[in-house]
């Protein structure tokens, strides 16, 4: 096992007493903590990383990440670009804000790499990446400010043993996820943080200071538009009125794009027109639409994939993003 004795990490004593963390579920969390704990970063070291600087094997590490996950002490995040897929760990920041830390006492030690703690405290060697034996006995905030060896991460280190509460801007997909989970609103968070990536995470004109409160908007015109719908009598649109003619345009687009495809009739433009209505209500602004609109008509990929109002809409942002990578607003 090639280790760099240099090298180690911080284990905070709120980590045993407050998550219950033992074992090799600890220094796992310990190392991710390091390096996520301002809410931004991620830890996205190897399996032998993690094997060399807990002295476990990798079978050991992947269970202990399967258990981080499972408890949702942990977020996992898989990227894939040029068909290699790269996977990143973050600590769950709320789990830890939930936690009572007003009692902690920041003690200090340092924990080689390679090394276990035998039931009295004293650091042994491990040979052979072999299971950690005891571990469980670890019963100190691991804590040094050597400099750590500059070919490997640098964690970053905490001034105070408080976990900050963070309304950080923008949220990730899996705190959103989280949160909606938890209110148990129904809330797609993937579509959520698309629309207001697509808008500089900016609420109207103004940007974004609570994403908490967003999700709670977003949740309360998904039930008024849920309600709304299932309450309120059809409204006929006039000819005049722009959902009708974002209906009555997309309808003849995609007949003239494919003539076996029939024009819809008036009561299936109506309930279009209601789609594109509720759509503009729910913030998107006409003249965007629009353009969205005629970018799809001439795009290859996208003209074949919309011959709806609510296939537009599923894909609006994505579409949106497509639109703006290419210039097509400018």
């Amino acid at each position: 096992m090639n280790t760099d004795n240099s090298k180690f990490y911080v284990i905070q004593k709120w980590m045993i007493n407050k998550l219950n963390l033992k074992g090799l579920d600890l220094l796992i969390y310990a190392i991710i903590y390091g390096y996520s704990q301002d809410g931004d970063s991620e830890f996205f070291g190897s399996l032998t990383y993690l094997s060399e600087m807990t002295g476990s094997t990798k079978r050991g590490v992947i269970k202990s990440l399967s258990n981080l996950l499972e408890n949702g002490y942990i977020f996992k995040n898989e990227i894939i670009t040029n068909n290699i897929k790269c996977v990143k760990y973050s600590v769950n920041t709320k789990k830890i804000a939930e936690m009572e830390l007003s009692s902690l006492v920041v003690n200090s030690v340092q924990y080689p790499v390679g090394g276990e703690l035998s039931s009295s405290g004293v650091v042994n060697s491990v040979h052979g990446g072999g299971e950690l034996s005891t571990p469980n006995n670890i019963d100190y905030n691991i804590y040094d400010k050597k400099k750590c060896n500059k070919g490997s991460p640098q964690p970053n280190f905490p001034t105070n043993t408080q976990p900050k509460l963070r309304n950080r801007i923008p949220p990730t997909v899996e705190e959103v996820a989280q949160y909606c989970l938890e209110r148990n609103n129904g809330i797609d968070a993937e579509e959520f943080c698309d629309f207001y990536k697509s808008k500089g995470w900016k609420v109207g004109k103004e940007p974004m200071h609570d994403w908490q409160a967003s999700v709670r908007t977003w949740e309360r015109n998904h039930k008024k538009k849920s309600t709304s719908e299932k309450t309120k009598p059809q409204k006929t649109y006039g000819e005049n009125e722009i959902p009708l003619k974002a209906a009555k345009w997309l309808s003849n687009k995609i007949h003239s794009l494919y003539p076996s495809i029939p024009e819809v009739n008036d009561e299936t433009l109506q309930q279009w027109a209601s789609e594109f209505d509720n759509f503009i209500k729910d913030g998107h602004e006409p003249s965007e639409l629009s353009e969205v609109m005629h970018f799809v008509i001439q795009d290859d990929f996208w003209k074949s994939k919309i011959s709806s109002p609510s296939d537009l809409i599923k894909h609006y942002v994505k579409i949106m993003m497509k639109a703006e990578s290419e210039g097509w607003f400018n």
